[in-house]
């Protein structure tokens, strides 16, 4: 219970913190439990800021397509490994400034 509740005030600040780095349309969550053989009965989110209009970001262009819908099928987007670190950093950044 100690874990669940922990990653739920995990996720709420992570929303905080993307809502003020780039104001998303909505949120969609998905706590997922598919993998549990795997990883020990561990559950883990997906956490998907959707766009009613495109984004741009540090020189790329990130659009969804289906915003009030599903967020899967999507096509993937590749990035290069140094833009992932920026992206965390940043989120990282935003949510120490919230307070986590």
């Amino acid at each position: 219970v100690e874990e669940r509740d922990e990653s739920i005030l995990i996720a709420a600040l992570w929303e905080k913190a993307v809502t003020s780095l780039w104001q998303p349309t909505r949120f969609n969550h998905a706590w997922l439990c598919n993998m549990t053989h795997e990883h020990g009965g561990h559950g883990h989110w997906h956490l998907i800021p959707r766009y009613s209009e495109m984004r741009r970001w540090r020189g790329q262009c990130f659009e969804d397509k289906n915003p009030l819908g599903n967020y899967a099928p999507y096509k993937s987007k590749v990035v290069q490994r140094e833009f992932l670190i920026l992206l965390r950093n940043d989120i990282r950044g935003a949510m120490e400034e919230l307070g986590a």
